[in-house]
């Protein structure tokens, strides 16, 4: 008998959180049907999804419907021709993370989704959308500058250095934007 996580009708948060994880993977190998049918899947494991007590824990875990949604954006933005598929998933991810209560927020996710949204536009040439998605995260202060927020927002640093911005005022204005935020103080440096 086959065994898997997508088996365990118990832990279908975790079989949709590995589906959504590996659909990122496939598409940074620019495996576009792969990651597609992975995006599939959790979808479907989404829905078997009954809540129960361990639940109520979240944290770590939890996956909820918002951050599914951030892990689609981040697929669709590395796959050629599906930005506005991008875009779409990060604008309804930020929806779910606007609307929920304090706790069901989680700032590092929110400048994730927001950074991935930054990137749809860049690639489809909308630096002002870009600027527009990604100006709350450069907002944020030192104490919320985590490493991963400074690898998403380092990517969309990467992302306006594209040859064709290479003239634009816009482009060059918040690369010089996201290079001072990503600074670390040299008290950090020691510590």
């Amino acid at each position: 008998m086959k065994t898997g996580i997508s088996r365990v009708p118990w832990n279908w948060i975790s079989a949709t959180w590995l589906a959504s994880s590996e659909a990122r993977a496939w598409a940074q190998l620019d495996a576009i049907n792969e990651a597609r049918a992975a995006l599939v899947r959790a979808a479907g494991h989404r829905e078997r999804l009954q809540v129960d007590d361990l639940d109520g824990i979240g944290g770590l875990f939890a996956f909820p419907q918002a951050k599914q949604h951030y892990y689609a954006a981040g697929t669709y933005v590395y796959l050629n021709g599906l930005h506005a598929d991008a875009a779409r998933e990060a604008t309804q991810a930020l929806e779910l993370y606007e609307s929920a209560d304090a706790e069901g927020r989680a700032f590092a996710d929110e400048a994730g989704t927001r950074a991935e949204l930054a990137l749809a536009r860049i690639h489809e040439g909308q630096l002002d959308g870009a600027r527009d998605a990604l100006d709350p995260v450069l907002d944020y202060g030192r104490e919320l500058r985590i490493g991963g927020i400074v690898a998403s927002v380092g990517r969309v640093h990467t992302a306006l250095r594209d040859r064709r911005y290479k003239d634009s005022t816009i482009a060059r204005g918040l690369r010089d934007e996201i290079e001072s935020f990503s600074q670390r103080p040299a008290a950090a440096l020691t510590a």
